[in-house]
C-alpha cells in the first residue's frame, strides 16, 4: 500500500482522556425529559444553587428558586398540571427535567404551558427553559426543545409561541434551529423580547 504524507505535518498520539474530551466536544450526549422527582434531589439542588448564587433567573423551573424544600416543589409541579390545582394566576403546565443519560445529572429544565393567558400571549409563550451554566454550548438546549415540541404535539398543540431576550443570541439560534419563525419584538421592562412561532 502506498502511503502519502502531507508536507509540514506531524503525527500526534492522543491519550484516552484526550480522545474522550474531543468526543464530548463534538458529539451531543443523549438526554431524556423526566418529571421532577426526589430521585434527582442532589442534581436539582446543584442546579438551583448554581443559578441562585450567580443571580440567574431559573426559566422553565416553575419557580424552583422560591422553594427551600425540593419535595414541596416536586409536588407543586405535579399540581400545576391541572386546572383544578394550578397556582392562582398560572395556567396548567408541565415541568420537565432535562437529564443526561450517561450520569443521570440534570442539565436543564423546561416548562410547557398548555394554554396562554394575556401575559404569556405577549411575553412568556408556551415554553420556558434554561440550561445549567456549566452545561451550555453542548447543544442540550436544542435537544431538550426538540423533545419538548414532540410533547407539545402529543397534547394537541399545533402552534407554539416561544420568546427570547433580544440580547440572547444563543437562545434565538436554538429556537430558529427548531423551526421558529420570527414574528416581532416587544418591549419587556428595560429590554426587548423576540417572539417566535413554531408550527407542529
Amino acid at each position: 500500500m502506498t502511503q502519502f504524507r502531507v508536507p509540514n505535518t506531524k503525527v500526534v498520539e492522543l491519550t484516552r482522556s484526550q480522545v474522550q474530551a474531543c468526543y464530548k466536544k463534538f458529539v451531543v450526549e443523549s438526554i431524556k425529559l423526566e418529571k421532577p422527582s426526589l430521585r434527582y434531589l442532589d442534581s436539582i439542588l446543584r442546579y438551583k444553587n448554581t443559578a441562585v448564587n450567580s443571580g440567574e433567573v431559573l426559566h422553565g423551573s416553575s419557580g424552583l428558586e422560591n422553594f427551600d424544600n425540593i419535595e414541596e416543589w416536586c409536588q407543586q409541579t405535579f399540581m400545576d398540571e391541572y386546572k383544578e390545582t394550578v397556582r392562582e394566576g398560572y395556567v396548567p403546565a408541565t415541568t420537565f427535567l432535562c437529564v443526561r443519560k450517561s450520569d443521570e445529572q440534570v442539565v436543564g429544565m423546561i416548562n410547557i404551558r398548555r394554554e396562554l393567558n394575556d401575559y404569556l400571549s405577549k411575553f412568556g409563550g408556551h415554553i420556558g427553559y434554561s440550561i445549567h451554566q456549566d452545561e451550555r454550548r453542548k447543544s442540550y438546549a436544542k435537544s431538550m426543545l426538540q423533545k419538548a415540541l414532540e410533547y407539545c404535539k402529543e397534547i394537541g398543540l399545533e402552534h407554539v409561541l416561544i420568546t427570547a431576550d433580544s440580547n440572547n443570541i444563543a437562545s434565538q439560534k436554538t429556537i430558529e434551529s427548531c423551526g421558529g419563525v420570527f414574528e416581532n419584538e416587544v418591549k419587556d421592562g428595560d429590554g426587548m423580547l423576540r417572539r417566535y412561532w413554531i408550527t407542529l
